[in-house]
């Protein structure tokens, strides 16, 4: 079974192409921003749990995010595979994650790092706002916060995932069907 991970700072573009690699290679996808922003929409323990955080570019803690993704997979035991979007975000997730997919016999395939510059980042975000209506993707405040946090706390896992040798970088600064066609490449060589 096909595990891999699609990270990348907030704007990277990942969940687009999360959606694009589940769609090609017939994967279930998972965003855990998507899970808290429904939790929050529903008024649902987990959602209070996280609506503050996010309202302010934080994180929600180690165990919430443990507590979605092991629901997810004990929802969706007939998958194909998974492509995960936002999680793993730190290295104690990243380590929860590695014991939750071997005690279902499985490793990880791939972590996809998509690399993109700050400029960029800010653009996207700033746009996604005027669509979306998100308050944290129009606040430039909240915005430098994220990249803030994603620099600290996310972007140890990229010598974690090189030691492991399934990691993957990619620049994300060229279109969505530029970065898509590089992406496949590295799925197709992974799979293959």
């Amino acid at each position: 079974m096909i595990h891999l991970v699609i990270a990348g700072p907030p704007g990277s573009g990942k969940g687009t192409q999360a959606q694009l690699i589940a769609e090609k290679y017939g994967l279930t996808h998972i965003s855990t921003g998507a899970v808290l922003r429904d939790a929050i929409n529903k008024g649902s323990v987990l959602g209070r749990l996280a609506k503050t955080k996010i309202e302010h570019g934080e994180f929600v803690s180690d165990d919430v995010a443990k507590r979605i993704i092991e629901e997810f997979l004990q929802e969706n035991q007939e998958a194909k595979g998974f492509i995960f979007d936002g999680y793993p975000r730190t290295i104690v997730q990243a380590q929860m994650y590695d014991e939750m997919i071997n005690s279902l016999n499985a490793n990880l395939s791939g972590f996809i790092l998509l690399d993109v510059d700050k400029n960029i980042i800010i653009e996207r975000l700033l746009a996604r706002a005027k669509v979306s209506k998100r308050a944290d993707d129009a606040d430039l405040g909240v915005i430098m916060h994220r990249i803030e946090i994603y620099n600290q706390r996310t972007l140890p896992l990229i010598e974690y995932y090189d030691k492991k040798d399934v990691l993957y970088k990619i620049s994300g600064n060229e279109t969505i069907e530029v970065v898509f066609t590089k992406i496949c490449d590295v799925i197709d060589k992974i799979i293959n």
